[in-house]
């Protein structure tokens, strides 16, 4: 091999590395991006599931001042923590 094919071959390794670096780095910022959607989603259904649960717990007058029937509330709870 000549010397300007040897610099030619080092080059592509390198261009190599760069991009496998960079696959990485892009892969990394997925991953962390997909874990954080994944956490959010877990602390939206924590909070339904907890006002939910905090619905069921209101008394007749508690209803009457917030303008809402028990079939209101049985609607909601009637819900899974999944869906709005």
């Amino acid at each position: 091999m000549t010397s300007m094919d040897q610099r030619a071959v080092c080059m592509t390794c390198s261009d190599v590395e760069r991009l496998t670096s960079v696959g990485r780095e892009s892969a990394g910022k997925r991953i962390a991006s997909l874990l954080t959607a994944t956490w959010d989603k877990l602390l939206l259904w924590q909070y339904r599931a907890q006002e939910r649960h905090n619905l069921a717990q209101l008394d007749e007058r508690m209803m009457k001042d917030m303008g809402i029937s028990a079939a209101d509330i049985e609607r909601e709870l009637s819900k899974p923590f999944w869906k709005n």
